[in-house]
């Protein structure tokens, strides 16, 4: 058991920066911080955001890391 805790764990924190800045935007967004940004400005952040994310969870699954940006 103590060896699937320390998974999840490690799991865990590989996720939790990735979870942090995806949480940053939409917060930023709900609470207008975006307005004054295009929607094209707005579109490329998230896209970035999305692709990063999926890189990341691609490189956890395959047992490497990349830097978070």
């Amino acid at each position: 058991m103590l060896k699937n805790k320390s998974k999840s764990h490690a799991l865990a924190n590989k996720l939790t920066p990735m979870r942090i800045r995806l949480e940053k935007f939409l917060l930023d967004h709900s609470e207008g911080r975006l307005k004054d940004k295009s929607d094209h400005e707005n579109l490329k952040k998230a896209i970035v955001l999305i692709e990063g994310t999926i890189a990341q969870i691609d490189d956890i699954f395959a047992g490497t890391t990349t830097a978070v940006k």
